[in-house]
């Protein structure tokens, strides 16, 4: 696992942001370092793709994705806390957006004991980062990123009974690609998640409410 934290040199933020992180990794039982990474010349931030100080990736991925630019500088980046606008995300922040079903997948096919990884991280956090992934996945149509929710090995126990045998990874894709085909500017928006529902607003302009006309 590669944690690090994009940031500039004198950003007056990105070193709460590693205290946070570091806080959250322990709280969790997780043992991995966490890089400076500084982008000090528009050029780097161009070929990092750096949205701004600081960004925490892990893996090479944002922790709080944002969308896609089409030039990249050095700035601060701000957080919506919900408290207000902040330099750096709040530890509640950091452990929903933390990648669970990733840590699910490697403490299963490594069996490492549970009180190694994840340690203090409940399977409703687990659930509610999981959702925001798969929407966030679907919305953007980046179906190569289902094997962080999916586990590559893992049957279709779904199919009728006379259908071929499939993975659930490659039903996924297919079924979800399928209908980014039919509304191929769908975009969906997680709001709030809850323990017994997820809230979510969905945007195109092929879709209506009932009642209305679509507008495309």
């Amino acid at each position: 696992m590669k944690i690090e934290i994009l940031h500039f040199d004198g950003c007056p933020t990105y070193r709460e942001a590693e205290k946070t992180l570091r806080g959250v990794l322990a709280e969790q039982g997780i043992e991995a370092g966490v890089e400076l990474v500084a982008v000090n010349t528009d050029e780097e931030a161009q070929r990092l793709r750096f949205p701004g100080s600081p960004t925490i990736r892990m893996d090479g991925r944002d922790l709080f994705p944002v969308a896609d630019r089409a030039g990249y500088a050095l700035g601060c980046r701000m957080y919506a806390t919900p408290e207000e606008l902040k330099g750096s995300p709040t530890a509640k922040m950091v452990r929903a957006s933390w990648p669970n079903a990733t840590l699910c997948r490697v403490r299963r096919n490594s069996g490492q004991d549970r009180r190694h990884l994840g340690r203090r991280t409940s399977m409703t956090e687990e659930n509610k980062a999981i959702a925001r992934r798969v929407y966030e996945i679907v919305s953007t149509g980046a179906f190569e990123r289902a094997t962080e929710i999916v586990d590559q090995d893992a049957p279709d126990n779904e199919l009728l009974p006379n259908d071929p045998s499939a993975k659930l990874i490659d039903t996924f894709k297919e079924t979800f690609a399928e209908a980014r085909k039919g509304f191929p500017d769908l975009s969906i928006t997680v709001e709030d998640v809850m323990v017994t529902r997820t809230g979510w607003r969905s945007e195109s302009p092929c879709v209506a409410p009932i009642g209305e006309r679509p507008r495309g």
